[in-house]
């Protein structure tokens, strides 16, 4: 038991990281807690990450990027119900990749881009190879980290209901993820659908899916070691020590 300020709180465990060995501490999670438990990626964050420091959660997906377990990872900066921006070593991180990209450029083996819908905007990070996984995100450039769109018509809400499960699905196959995660998902995901019609909208999505993958001649990543190789360990150690300065 621990008193902070007027309240007192239960500590469970207790991570000791130096000043500036943050990164350092999360990269050594991923890469030593990978296929823990059950052959689970380190990376399959909110599942596997079960004994991590819950505010690190953001800061670790961006680093399972920049090592190559996840193609891509979106940032909610600017919402007016909530954001990613402020847990531990988000801005810092992402502003170190934006810095490190003007100063390298294309030997920076990671993209960035912008993504807009109405007054919500997400920050994307994406390896360089799977831009196409960007591009595929639905709905196109606009959709966000926190927040299934689009967001419902007051009047007549069912027809974005269904497209909310229809992105759902397909957004979570392309960033990675099992169908089994992505299906669960969509099953619990809180809108007025009926069940029967959410599994449509789901068979609908993976229909298309496979269409579109079959169309550009790629296919899906997996989530998990080797899906990319790591950047540049210079450029990752350039990125680690602006992000801790």
């Amino acid at each position: 038991q621990v008193l902070l300020g007027q309240k007192e709180m239960s500590i469970h465990s207790v991570f000791p990281i130096g000043k500036k060995q943050v990164v350092s501490f999360l990269r050594r999670y991923i890469e030593t807690k990978e296929g823990r438990p059950n052959g689970m990626s380190s990376c399959y964050m909110y599942h596997a990450a079960a004994s991590m420091p819950q505010a690190l959660l953001y800061a670790t997906e961006i680093l399972c990027v920049l090592l190559g377990y996840k193609p891509l990872t979106l940032i909610q900066y600017s919402s007016p119900s909530e954001h990613q921006w402020k847990f531990p070593m988000v801005r810092e991180l992402s502003q170190s990749i934006v810095a490190a990209k003007m100063l390298l450029g294309d030997q920076l083996d990671v993209g960035m881009r912008k993504n807009k819908y109405r007054d919500d905007e997400t920050l994307v990070f994406y390896r360089s190879a799977r831009d196409y996984v960007n591009q595929g995100l639905l709905p196109k450039f606009e959709s966000q980290a926190l927040h299934p769109l689009p967001y419902p018509d007051s009047e007549k809400p069912e027809p974005d209901w269904k497209l909310q499960i229809f992105n759902a699905w397909w957004n979570g196959v392309m960033l990675g993820y099992p169908e089994y995660f992505v299906d669960s998902y969509c099953e619990s995901f809180h809108n007025g659908l009926s069940q029967e019609e959410r599994v449509v909208q789901m068979r609908h999505a993976k229909a298309s899916i496979v269409r579109y993958l079959q169309s550009i001649g790629k296919s899906l990543p997996v989530i998990g070691r080797g899906m990319e190789p790591p950047i540049d360990e210079a450029h990752f150690q350039l990125i680690a020590d602006m992000a801790q300065s």
